[in-house]
């Protein structure tokens, strides 16, 4: 729209205003531009909220495990402690697959939060399995330095009725 003194002029366009201040229209390569402009403004975006909710997980993640870590030293109850930190792995792994789907629907729509979350999912039960493994050989890595300890010590007498010796 311009006004003339005592006359309006209304110009009418198929396409949305593409003015800039000075009144003129954009080039093609300056819509381009500006277009390329916005796509790395998101793009700065979505990095700084990424990294913002990832150190905000942390902070919340080494609070909460500093006060599990000390639940067995104030209340001498290691084994809720142990069950707590059990259930703050599994509370980590959900929300880690929560977090790849959103991102993989943030890149790719419903497909790409299908697919973080598969792949996060699988992540998760893989590093379950391992800690489970290497919990299972420590404790049977333990079981034999207790029996070897205690035929040292001669504590499988109440076992075996001997004395504990050799002679």
């Amino acid at each position: 729209m311009a006004i003339d003194s005592n006359k309006l002029y209304i110009v009418i366009s198929d396409s949305p205003s593409n003015s800039n201040q000075e009144g003129e229209s954009q080039t093609a390569s300056e819509r381009k531009e500006n277009s390329k402009k916005k796509d790395k403004s998101n793009a700065f975006n979505t990095y700084v909220q990424q990294q913002f909710l990832n150190e905000l997980k942390s902070q919340a993640t080494q609070a909460f495990n500093y006060s599990i870590s000390q639940y067995g030293n104030l209340t001498g109850d290691y084994l809720e402690q142990k069950n707590l930190q059990n259930a703050m792995k599994v509370v980590n792994g959900l929300i880690s697959i929560g977090t790849a789907a959103i991102g993989g629907a943030k890149i790719a729509g419903v497909w790409g939060a299908v697919v973080g979350a598969g792949v996060a999912t699988i992540n998760q039960f893989i590093s379950f399995g391992y800690q489970a493994f290497v919990e299972y050989i420590n404790n049977i890595k333990q079981n034999k330095e207790i029996s070897i300890l205690r035929e040292r010590s001669g504590l499988n007498s109440y076992l075996d009725g001997s004395r504990g010796t050799e002679n």
